[in-house]
């Protein structure tokens, strides 16, 4: 039954038509209006290699001088060709970077033996500092040696992700075409007048439902990795994305991030976050659509309710950049409303580098749990909840056909 449910996806001109006007979008967007590349600058990172040494430390730093002194092009012992003076100098700060990197991570452990000891001798009401202590450590301990690679490409990238400065248009995208989809498949009878066969039979509702509600959610989740992957694609058109194995600490907003994983780990937990919030809207959807019955209701519902939660993402977001902008930070009160904000709202998951940048961490019944825990939490509540609620409804539904206007009753 899925695999003929998934068939009327294929053949609804409505859902093509949208979908690339949507691909369309994204791509105009998402496209570099300038090539990223620098090939001179990846030839200096790709002879210099990933794994930093005494000898090349001691080899840029005597280039770095002899360029800041004047010279027009500088070479590099044991690098072919060379290089202007600024290269030289970005390629310095790189290595500075990685070696402040480690004392601060070596920091951080010493800290932590420190405040561990401490709360071990006294551990009456510090069972909870206690054990973020011992998480602390254990991530930093467990923590791979950073790559020393050109970090500019992935930034910029990770930047379109995880900032709302581009306003989640392709997450948008996406996910009013989830909405679309589950609207649609869920209303198709009524609008085509078989809804009375079809739901004829209460032991065939069931089945029924749950082949709709699987192929809704595929779907979602489909229309979501099409566009996570076609704005990577467009991205990767005009930059290099290179090193994609290294430790995500090699990029400097990540050094605190809680999770030791490659940078392609961290591009799967993009999609990850945005598949989980896509199958969460279907759901929805799937709701709606059982609820209000009628296309245009069900359709306006799920959108109403993207624009709730994604409008007060963005609301959320762009007051906290405002409030950094013309002042020294937020307040202790706002700063406990974005923390209260994301840990229940499931679409500030696309704000995914809120939770990844830092040990941002949350107090359940004395244990630290990554916060952004409590978000996929409700995602899998609310999908189950949404689920149920709506076979309930498509189980009760009527099966007289809709009355058309001017009938007689």
């Amino acid at each position: 039954m899925i695999r003929y449910e998934l068939k009327k996806f294929l053949r609804s001109g409505m859902l093509w038509a949208v979908a690339a006007l949507f691909l369309v979008l994204t791509a105009y967007w998402y496209f570099p209006r300038e090539s990223l590349r620098d090939e001179e600058l990846s030839r200096l990172y790709e002879q210099a290699g990933t794994v930093l040494t005494k000898e090349l430390y001691d080899a840029v730093s005597d280039a770095n001088s002899r360029g800041q002194a004047g010279e027009a092009s500088v070479r590099i012992a044991g690098i072919e060709g060379e290089y202007h003076p600024n290269m030289v100098l970005g390629l310095y700060y790189n290595i500075q970077n990685l070696l402040e990197m480690e004392e601060r991570r070596l920091f951080a452990i010493q800290q932590a033996d420190y405040n561990i000891a401490e709360y071990e001798a006294n551990p009456e009401g510090n069972e909870y500092k206690l054990r973020y202590n011992r998480l602390i450590r254990q991530v930093y301990s467990e923590r791979k040696t950073p790559y020393l690679m050109d970090a500019s490409p992935w930034l910029y990238l990770f930047d379109m992700f995880g900032q709302p400065s581009y306003y989640h248009l392709v997450e948008a995208f996406a996910l009013c075409l989830a909405i679309l989809g589950a609207v649609y498949l869920f209303t198709a009878d009524r609008a085509t007048g078989v809804y009375p066969v079809v739901h004829s039979s209460r032991r065939g509702r069931s089945p029924a439902y749950w082949a709709r509600a699987a192929s809704a959610l595929l779907y979602a989740a489909a229309a979501m990795a099409v566009f996570f992957s076609a704005t990577v694609a467009c991205f990767a058109v005009q930059a290099d994305l290179t090193c994609w194995l290294a430790p995500v600490q090699s990029l400097y907003p990540f050094e605190h991030c809680p999770l030791n994983i490659s940078i392609a780990g961290m591009l799967a937990l993009h999609l990850a976050f945005r598949l989980a919030v896509a199958v969460f809207m279907a759901a929805f959807a799937i709701f709606a659509s059982c609820l209000a019955r009628g296309r245009l209701l069900s359709l306006g519902l799920g959108l109403a309710g993207l624009g709730g939660l994604l409008g007060s993402v963005l609301y959320v977001a762009f007051h906290e950049q405002e409030v950094e902008m013309v002042s020294f930070g937020l307040s202790y009160k706002e700063l406990l409303f974005g923390q209260a904000f994301r840990s229940w709202n499931p679409l500030c998951l696309l704000d995914t580098q809120d939770y990844l940048t830092g040990m941002d961490v949350a107090d359940i019944a004395g244990w630290p749990v990554f916060r952004f825990v409590l978000p996929l939490l409700v995602c899998l509540a609310g999908l189950a909840a949404f689920l149920l609620l709506g076979w309930r409804l498509f189980l009760g539904g009527s099966c007289r056909a809709p009355r058309r206007a001017g009938a007689k009753a």
